[in-house]
């Protein structure tokens, strides 16, 4: 194992910048500047290592939850057989453009590609079940509570996974 290792680094940085060079900058926009880096270094420090799994979370929760809604938007007779295909494509993990995420590790870069597919493909999806009129309203009702469940628990993980959700 490396050490130091990342979250070391980053709170050895951190404490530095916080205890000796904080106290030494006057008010003003150094100061605000110092302490706004400051605050992302700790949010970094919390949690860097938590990309991953809630990329792989989050990816797994929208698949699911996107093919259970579209089987039973289909089971009603909708045609949705394009996001289907797209949920098929974005699950594969085959995007040539992960490049566009400026990471090193490959499969982190898949993961983003996945979650990007994935939120554009539910987007897509929860526009186009609304304004669909034929649904069954029935059907409607357990779209929205699914979608928002749904919501809900994205925003919980990227809180987490950004180190915001216990911001103060």
């Amino acid at each position: 194992m490396l050490r130091p290792t990342t979250t070391e680094l980053l709170s050895g940085v951190r404490r530095g910048l916080a205890e000796d060079v904080l106290p030494k900058v006057s008010d003003g926009g150094a100061a605000r500047q110092l302490r706004a880096a400051l605050h992302i270094l700790g949010r970094l420090e919390r949690s860097w290592d938590r990309i991953p799994t809630y990329l792989a979370a989050d990816n797994d929760d929208i698949a699911a939850t996107l093919s259970l809604a579209l089987a039973d938007a289909a089971a009603d007779g909708a045609d949705y057989s394009d996001l289907f295909a797209r949920l098929a494509k974005a699950t594969s993990g085959n995007d040539p453009h992960t490049h566009q995420y400026r990471v090193h590790d490959a499969r982190l870069a898949v993961e983003m590609a996945v979650n990007e597919a994935l939120q554009g493909l539910l987007e897509d999806f929860d526009r186009r079940w609304r304004a669909d009129q034929t649904l069954d309203p029935d059907l409607r009702e357990q779209l929205e509570q699914r979608t928002l469940k749904l919501y809900m628990r994205m925003v919980e993980r990227e809180a987490e996974a950004a180190g915001t959700d216990n911001d103060h």
